[in-house]
């Protein structure tokens, strides 16, 4: 990294940011009194204080127990007379670095930026000054800014750039050099499935309270079971910090389990959010049993962001952003496997928790595709239909088939729960899935055929062209997309809800309107039931006050019914003439008499 003086970074434009940690260091005061405060004085700038970190300075204030607040009280008193400070509060995050994520996330494609931080050890978990750095090496996002980070440093009373050229970092940790050379080579591609799997025999299975053992022979107690057994074993914590172990059942054993865990955990790739196996378990009797795992925290996709109360429930504070920036990091972290030759296969809710938008964990990992051992298992909804029937343990996944499986879960994403080809009166999954039944409109000459009801046409008539573009490629015309276009659509997403162009309500309840200046209009509405059909339908604000303003009631059908009874009322009352000169009965000679000498007289009238 190139270094640089704090000096050129105020001289040069930088946007800097502070961080509650720094403002609390023991010679904080000296170093914002002394050195900050000049330079912002002699170049005519100002810092920026973001919103969470000022309310967490003054909260701890107000309990006192906070080791130098009073500092931090000070220094922001003092900064704020010299009007040296402005407050950041576009992005309200409960928590400082969440905020600071958010903000530097949205701002590197524009501003050169700088973060005063001490949050930067790597004796625990999270070091936000590498997670800041992170984002100037992002690969799919072009054009980024520069990024610095600098620090308070406690001896020296002085600014201090934060660099990481010396140890290796990875997923919040620091990995010793090893003995050997690691091999961090992609995985081998081969196309046919490897043969000879077999059962192996297991004489003891552990459970709670037993001991099972690593490579090097260290034990460590199953603590407790982490929730009920699945389908191939149970999962306990460990008396090993931080780390779970998963137990095979007995019949689930084989010898294809222990050769791809152990694939997996002599390659050491190590991605932020992969739960991937790291140590082999074996039992008292040294006979392999499973493996150990870094503990993820969160909830799964499934009980969360796919049922509306539940997402209301567990993320409250959560708008359209940040579900795009959820989808972000899981196109990232697929995209990164893909690039190691890690197929991902069972992609599907269950396997991904989420502890925040920034917090993301991929679990049930072993059952990852590497060389010619397949992944096992799976689910209809993300697999691609020429797969169906195909039994998932005899054949070997594609990157293509991950992108499918992939893509469907992130339109369930921004499309909470709703599964792409699910429309309304269908079949099951598995009937579904034939891209005629894709329900959602998309450019000229399509139309919503048979969406579902509710407010699902809403939410996708405020999705951006290109991210609607790609999901009908995929769903509709049955064509392959790549991993860089879905992640460079997403950011550009991210980037439109920033600036306003796009709606931040997860649920709209009207179809996208732009007012002059191109920025969504996010009208208040109201939500009613048809008397027609039963369905749940809304009026906007603006949509009441035409029909009040023109003496209607207001409409008591949603607008499919509406038009259904308008067209209706039209052919029950159409007149069909029959001509003059056609041959009819002689009874009906009057009646078109009559008709002819009204048709006759109305058109006497008209020419007078």
């Amino acid at each position: 990294m190139k270094s640089i003086d704090f000096e050129k970074v105020i001289s040069n434009d930088y946007k800097v940011f502070v961080d509650t940690s720094s403002l609390l260091q023991d010679n904080s005061e000296f170093v914002f009194f002394n050195i900050i405060a000049p330079l912002l004085c002699m170049y005519g700038k100002k810092m920026f204080i973001p919103k969470s970190v000022y309310n967490e300075i003054y909260k701890h204030s107000r309990l006192n127990k906070v080791k130098n607040i009073n500092s931090g009280i000070r220094i922001l008193n003092s900064f704020a007379e010299q009007n040296l400070y402005v407050i950041e509060g576009s992005i309200d995050e409960s928590f400082a670095d969440n905020a600071i994520m958010s903000l530097f996330m949205r701002l590197r494609l524009k501003y050169n930026l700088c973060l005063i931080t001490n949050d930067n050890s790597y004796k625990k978990e999270g070091n936000l000054s590498q997670d800041i750095l992170d984002l100037k090496n992002a690969r799919s996002v072009d054009r980024i800014k520069d990024i610095v980070v600098f620090y308070i440093n406690r001896k020296g009373k002085n600014i201090v750039q934060f660099k990481n050229n010396s140890k290796s970092y990875t997923n919040n940790k620091i990995y010793a050099k090893p003995d050997h050379p690691q091999k961090v080579a992609p995985f081998s591609l081969p196309k046919e499935v490897k043969s000879g799997e077999y059962k192996t025999s297991v004489s003891i299975i552990p459970e709670v309270n037993d001991y099972v053992f690593d490579d090097k022979n260290h034990k460590y107690r199953l603590e407790k079971q982490i929730g009920r057994a699945g389908g191939e074993g149970s999962v306990y914590i460990t008396s090993k910090k931080g780390y779970v172990c998963k137990i095979y059942k007995s019949e689930k054993n084989t010898n294809f389990k222990q050769k791809k865990i152990t694939l997996l955990t002599e390659n050491k790739i190590n991605i932020k959010g992969v739960c991937r196996p790291e140590f082999i378990a074996f039992n008292s009797n040294k006979e392999f049993v499973g493996y150990f795992m870094k503990q993820a925290d969160g909830v799964e996709i499934k009980t969360s962001i796919f049922i509306p109360p539940l997402l209301k429930k567990k993320f409250p504070h959560w708008t359209r952003l940040h579900l795009a920036i959820v989808a972000r990091s899981i196109l990232n972290t697929v995209k990164t496997l893909h690039e190691h030759n890690i197929i991902l296969g069972d992609i599907n809710p269950n396997n991904i928790l989420i502890k925040d938008e920034l917090n993301i964990y991929f679990i049930d990992t072993d059952s990852f595709q590497v060389e010619g051992y397949p992944c096992s298992v799976g689910m209809i909804p993300y697999t691609r239909i020429e797969n169906h029937g195909k039994k998932y343990s005899e054949y070997l996944r594609t990157k293509r088939d991950d992108i499918f499986a992939i893509m469907t879960l992130i339109f369930q994403i921004l499309m909470p729960g709703k599964l792409p080809y699910s429309f309304s009166g269908g079949g099951s999954e598995k009937e579904n899935m034939k891209p005629e039944n894709f329900p959602y409109k998309f450019g000229d000459g399509s139309n919503y055929k048979n969406a579902p009801d509710g407010q699902w046409v809403y939410i996708w008539s405020h999705l951006p062209y290109k991210l609607k573009e790609l999901f009908w490629k995929i769903f509709k015309l049955d064509k392959d997309i790549q991993l860089h276009e879905a992640v460079k659509n997403i950011e550009s997403y991210i980037y439109q809800l920033n600036e306003g162009h796009q709606t931040d309500l997860i649920f709209p309840s009207s179809f996208k309107q732009i007012d002059k200046d191109g920025h969504v209009v996010n009208e208040e509405a109201s939500k009613y039931k048809c008397v027609s059909c039963g369905a749940d339908y809304f009026l906007t604000d603006s949509e009441k006050s035409f029909f009040e303003s023109r003496g209607y009631d207001l409409p008591k059908r949603c607008k499919p019914c509406r038009k259904n009874k308008k067209e209706h009322h039209n052919s029950s009352h159409k007149k069909t003439y029959q001509p003059s000169y056609s041959r009819q009965p002689a009874e009906s000679s009057s009646q078109n008499k009559t008709i002819d000498d009204i048709i006759s007289s109305i058109m006497k009238s008209l020419f007078k």
